[in-house]
């Protein structure tokens, strides 16, 4: 079974996302994706002023396994992946996997 991601792994999955070119405008849908309800959106959307911090506090949001995020496979590589592949971010999506193959060889 896949290891669950902590939040001491945050700057990790936001490096990832960045390098592999992840459009953060899209960080509304992928939170959805990833099991986080609306109105913790909203609050995250309220209190961020920018996409940016919006994608960084839902992530650690997603990473504390908050709302519904174990009922779409937990914190963790492939559900982020998944998620991704969801919203049509399949390129990032299939970077970040082929990428994070090619660190654990």
């Amino acid at each position: 079974m896949e290891k669950h991601l902590e939040t001491t792994d945050l700057k990790q999955v936001v490096s990832s996302l960045k390098s592999n070119n992840y459009d953060a405008s899209t960080w509304h849908r992928l939170c959805l994706r990833l099991g986080l309800l609306e109105e913790t959106l909203n609050t995250i959307k309220a209190d961020e002023d920018n996409v940016n911090d919006r994608l960084r506090t839902c992530l650690h949001t997603w990473l504390q396994r908050a709302d519904k995020v174990d009922d779409k496979g937990g914190a963790a590589w492939t559900s982020l992946e998944k998620a991704l592949k969801d919203i049509d971010q399949k390129a990032v999506a299939e970077s970040m996997r082929k990428s994070r193959a090619h660190s654990e060889l």
